[in-house]
């Protein structure tokens, strides 16, 4: 919920639909072993399965937990460049959700409280400080991080490209 709070989007946090998809073979293999061959519940107990799945969502939760873990140190670390380089330390938020995910117009004048032309408005003083760069045009247009922003050492984005790759938190380093 923090980082929905924050405009970054994060159903990766509740799902393990990415993780099952990026393993089809384990996860097919552990239906197998918990069935069989064919459906009958009264010969086969679920506790494979029960198993198997238990070990995918606690794997899931403790990525979550370094994400959540992680959110008030990259907030801070943005929020502190923003400083430094004389920009509002509130588009924070913004900059970090946009290392995570495209910015649309939407999304920031929701994110913001602010109509689209006042977010517009705001995303082009964005990127004409250097923090964004914008893709497309009028209703396609989107927002991306520029080098500027992504040479920033943050630890959020590669954690939830984590968590929607689906990968093993034991294959990540973070």
């Amino acid at each position: 919920m923090a980082l929905m709070e924050h405009g970054i989007p994060a159903t990766e946090l509740i799902s393990i639909e990415a993780y099952l998809r990026r393993n089809r073979d384990e996860y097919v293999e552990a239906l197998q072993t918990t069935l069989g061959t064919g459906y009958d519940p009264d010969n086969h107990s679920a506790t494979d399965w029960l198993d198997y799945h238990t070990r995918v969502s606690l794997d899931r939760l403790d990525v979550r937990d370094r994400v959540l873990d992680a959110l008030p140190g990259d907030l801070g670390g943005v929020a502190a460049a923003l400083q430094d380089a004389g920009d509002p330390a509130g588009w924070a938020s913004l900059l970090l959700a946009a290392r995570v995910s495209r910015l649309r117009t939407e999304r920031v004048a929701t994110m913001t409280g602010r109509s689209a032309p006042a977010a517009r408005a705001m995303l082009a003083r964005i990127v004409d400080r250097g923090w964004l760069v914008s893709h497309g045009r009028t209703r396609g247009r989107w927002y991306a991080p520029s080098e500027r922003l992504d040479g920033l050492p943050l630890r959020v984005p590669a954690l939830m490209r984590h968590l929607a790759d689906g990968a093993q938190l034991s294959l990540f380093d973070a």
